[in-house]
């Protein structure tokens, strides 16, 4: 059998100065599964520590630099820790996560360390932030990390922390529940259980009376009947004439601009095929009901994704390697409506949830993608796919690619990360595919301009293709678009 996964260590740098605050923060790791090492916790009498704070360090998985104004003008051992982790980084793969700088206070981060994107500590989702990275970097080595509440992200529904989103009809399966012994109640509060059984039954009362025919006529005199025109629909029946029409729900627009100046449009609720029977992994077809949602018009750009690393939320993605010719391609003036690029999977969930928004469900991307297919020697006018133009092209350069609800390039420009784990069909929303925070590869849609490897889904340019990433990697070809619920 396996040998069983074994915890994350962490090492905790720190100045003496900090100890109350470190304490805690190992207290903390340490209840959420962490193997934290702290000296004063760690060493044990009559051990040589300049022979053991080293050792601890090179066998850690992650060394947390906890800075403050306190650390870093203090001169001492922490500094030779500091320089002992950043000789370890170096040997490390490119991209390892090893060295979090950690802000205990508002203070100036060394320059050796400037280099890496560091968490604050002293805001309220510091904490969640640092558990985000230890979780990337225990995915990369398959370590343990247990999942707590206490630093999963505060969702504003309040909802189960998998955060399903609205637009997913789900069957849940009802078990009955346990008995709950409830604490026996003062006179106060039940008077106040009496008081609001009364004038639930009133109200009760009153709403069946106002069904009685007699007494509804009452009021007939108040009601205004029109001549209702005849309206066009594709139903067989129409609506008769000199009918009172009962109020419709609030209709929602069919195009919005976000708060961020992002344009989105609605993919209205109903029920759609999705996936094709004999086709890849795309099988069997399915029937699926989703609830009306909104999802980003383009992929999104550079100059959007900029905006969200000019506030701090987001990483900078690799600005070269967008082509083989290796040409600057973030962050500069001409590529600011091409799709953002070279970013991971949880880059992409961060701009999205920075957005008030979240990735797409594959479910719901399947359904705004609608079904698009330029295949084998198909025109590159209709398509940018298979090396057609050697990178990306501009959002919305393809008018033939447009789905029935309006958003561009789903088939063809950039790979697209939506939020669902890969998992076979058919897609069921309550087997955890959509757990946020589930270890496993993530699903790509939409195929690319080049194909990075991705099979030969990617020499076509279609909306069903399919492939599966680890959410820590990211191409010059993988880009995103975001979505959120529709609520009236």
């Amino acid at each position: 059998s396996a040998a069983p996964k074994r915890p994350l260590k962490v090492f905790l740098c720190h100045a003496s100065a900090d100890k109350p605050a470190v304490r805690d923060l190992y207290k903390r790791l340490t209840a959420d599964g962490v193997d934290a090492w702290l000296d004063a916790e760690n060493l044990i009498a009559g051990q040589n520590w300049q022979v053991e704070i080293p050792k601890a360090i090179r066998e850690s998985d992650v060394v947390i630099v906890c800075l403050s104004e306190k650390s870093i003008n203090r001169e001492g051992y922490v500094q030779k820790e500091i320089k002992f982790a950043l000789d370890i980084a170096d040997e490390k793969p490119e991209g390892t996560i090893f060295i979090v700088p950690a802000r205990l206070e508002e203070c100036v981060v060394p320059n050796r360390l400037s280099d890496y994107h560091w968490v604050d500590l002293f805001e309220e989702n510091g904490y969640e932030k640092l558990m985000r990275a230890l979780r990337s970097r225990a995915d990369k080595i398959d370590a343990t990390l247990q999942i707590k509440k206490s630093w999963l992200p505060k969702f504003q529904n309040q909802k189960q922390a998998t955060s399903i989103p609205e637009s997913i009809q789900q069957t849940k399966s009802h078990k009955p529940k346990a008995e709950i012994k409830k604490p026996n109640l003062t006179v106060r509060e039940l008077f106040s259980k009496f008081v609001l059984a009364f004038w639930g039954i009133f109200v009760l009362i009153a709403i069946v009376l106002s069904f009685l025919p007699s007494f509804r006529n009452l009021f007939s005199k108040d009601i205004t009947t029109t001549n209702t025109p005849t309206l066009k629909s594709t139903a067989t029946s129409l609506i008769p004439t000199n009918t009172v029409i009962a109020v419709t729900p609030i209709s929602l627009p069919t195009e919005i601009t976000d708060d961020f100046g992002v344009e989105m449009v609605l993919v209205p609720e109903g029920e759609f095929t999705m996936g094709v029977d004999g086709y890849s992994d795309n099988s069997p077809a399915h029937d699926l009901y989703l609830h009306n949602f909104y999802i980003d018009k383009y992929e999104v750009t550079n100059i959007n994704y900029k905006e969200c690393e000019i506030a701090g939320i987001c990483l900078q993605p690799n600005k070269y390697n967008v082509t083989h010719s290796n040409i600057e391609y973030y962050d500069v003036a001409k590529y600011d409506n091409y799709p953002v690029v070279h970013v991971n999977w949880f880059m992409a969930k961060d701009y999205c949830e920075w957005r008030n928004a979240r990735l797409p469900t594959e479910a719901e991307w399947k359904k705004a993608a609608g079904s698009f297919s330029f295949s084998g020697s198909a025109d590159c006018n209709k398509a940018n796919f298979y090396h057609c133009k050697g990178m990306p092209s501009e959002v919305g350069s393809y008018v033939h690619v447009t789905s029935p609800y309006g958003t561009y390039d789903m088939a063809g420009n950039v790979w697209e990360w939506v939020s669902s784990l890969y998992q076979p069909y058919p897609y069921t929303i309550s087997d955890g595919r959509e757990d946020l925070f589930s270890t496993g590869r993530r699903v790509l849609l939409g195929s690319g301009w080049y194909e990075d490897n991705f099979g030969p889904g990617s020499y076509i340019a279609d909306s069903e293709s399919r492939f599966d990433l680890s959410p820590n990697l990211s191409f010059g070809s993988v880009g995103f678009r975001c979505a959120k619920d529709a609520n009236p």
